[in-house]
């Protein structure tokens, strides 16, 4: 129920925070990962929660910048605080990167179609968008794949409707 999300939200962020403060190392940088991003949800646009996980992942950043779960943290908060098109621009990385991860040309993997997905719908929230490129970037998508993950399929279809209109 979507009524249940808020509180499933807060759970997390217990379970995350708690794992981020048990953990050390490799194991502590994950949880960190984890917490970040289930405190983007737990924000709620709050500006100052948001700054503080901005915060946290600057201090998980390390050597590593192109880590593609550091990177897709980073684009999920930035689309939080309304910074679309620098979301826009992590999540292609994200793509792209997980673009090698596929087992074929043909075939994408789950991880692939979410940051495509988030990829495009933060595109179209920028102002300097061309949002009649949207609809037609997801039709290309369609009829490239066939093995398009229901979820993504959906979400696909209606960021389509959307940005068409």
């Amino acid at each position: 129920k979507k009524d249940d999300f808020p509180k499933m939200v807060q759970n997390c962020y217990k379970l995350a925070s708690f794992c981020y403060n048990c953990f050390d190392g490799r194991q502590n940088r994950w949880a960190g990962l984890l917490l970040a991003e289930v405190s983007v949800f737990a924000a709620e646009k709050e500006k100052g929660k948001l700054s503080t996980v901005e915060n946290l992942l600057n201090s998980l950043a390390g050597d590593d910048s192109n880590d593609v779960n550091l990177l897709r943290c980073r684009a999920r908060l930035l689309s939080e605080q309304d910074k679309f098109c620098e979301a826009a621009g992590l999540w292609a990385q994200v793509a792209k990167i997980r673009e090698s991860e596929s087992p074929s040309a043909e075939k994408r993997n789950w991880k692939w179609w979410r940051a495509k997905f988030y990829e495009l719908y933060c595109w179209s929230k920028c102002p300097q968008a061309q949002k009649e490129s949207i609809p037609h970037t997801i039709d290309v998508l369609e009829t490239s794949f066939t093995d398009i993950p229901p979820l993504w399929a959906d979400k696909l279809k209606q960021l389509k409707q959307q940005a068409g209109s």
